[in-house]
């Protein structure tokens, strides 16, 4: 790492050396008290590390707790700054010992986008900014479906929305267990209601917040699906569903922030909005259709 800094002279220009931990590191010109205090704690440098920092994280699949144990930063630290909207530059400890767990460059954390968007990428923040802006405007309406819900359907007998799978528990009764999409993410659970739109008449949106059931409150994460092949006046989320027609149901998965966290904001956006759609919300489709018709 040492050699790396030494020979990246144009962004690693030694100006002070101090002890990290016992090892001598050169501090970089963009931390160095050479540059003005208001350089230093700007913004941009602060959310572009912790950005970096994320992105690189979960890449690896890397636990964010067990991550700030090892880089010698208390738990949190990393959400700190960003609830303070990263007004707090990370201490060049956690920039130097954060690119040896990650093995990134420190020029890279603080200098560079490491993630650049694709085409699909591009395609998905376009469509999740559409959903919140039909959401705002009404356009959109959306429902839930609570663990009560969910556990009123196994007493019926019925067969779960497309997101669940059905598993005998180890007492012989039947339960609904949730089956992420997004690779390999055994354990994540859902945390709280699940919330649900038409957005077309053979198409649903879906919002799954989720967290990891070994580490329950330490991540508020959302999985988006879409749900294709839905008959208009069918609602899979409600009533018993007909085991020929639900085949015929398409889950595809679209966003998941608890691998990746190039939408976060967006999708902590989404949250909020239709969180807030739902409370301006009090009639039931069947009403709000009769009396569109008489005005």
């Amino acid at each position: 790492m040492a050699k790396d800094i030494e020979n990246s002279n144009e962004i690693m220009t030694p100006k002070i050396v101090r002890s990290v931990d016992s090892k001598e590191v050169p501090i970089p010109s963009f931390l160095s008290k050479d540059n003005s205090e208001e350089d230093m704690l700007k913004k941009g440098i602060s959310e572009r590390i912790i950005k970096n920092f994320d992105y690189e994280r979960k890449r690896q699949k890397r636990n964010i707790s067990e991550l700030e144990k090892k880089i010698g930063v208390k738990t949190g630290y990393v959400r700190d700054i960003e609830n303070n909207n990263y007004s707090k530059v990370p201490s060049l400890m956690f920039v130097y010992h954060a690119s040896e767990e990650l093995n990134v460059g420190m020029d890279e954390l603080v200098k560079q986008n490491l993630r650049s968007e694709s085409s699909d990428e591009v395609l998905t923040r376009r469509f999740i900014k559409r959903i919140i802006k039909q959401t705002n405007s009404d356009v959109l309406h959306w429902k839930t479906q609570t663990e009560k819900q969910m556990n009123a359907r196994i007493n019926r007998n019925e067969l779960p929305n497309p997101l669940f799978k059905i598993e005998k528990t180890p007492y012989g009764n039947l339960d609904f267990l949730y089956d992420s999409l997004f690779g390999k993410n055994d354990g994540l659970v859902v945390r709280e209601e699940i919330y649900y739109a038409r957005i077309d008449t053979n198409c649903m949106i879906c919002i799954v917040p989720v967290e990891n059931d070994s580490l329950p409150g330490f991540f508020d994460d959302y999985e988006i699906y879409l749900l294709t092949g839905i008959k208009n006046d069918y609602n899979p989320f409600e009533g018993d569903i007909n085991i020929d027609y639900y085949k015929k149901i398409v889950v595809e998965p679209i966003v998941c922030t608890y691998i990746s966290d190039v939408f976060d904001n967006l999708i902590y956006r989404l949250n909020n909005v239709v969180k807030e759609s739902l409370n301006r919300s009090f009639l039931s489709d069947n009403s709000r259709d009769i009396m569109k018709r008489f005005v």
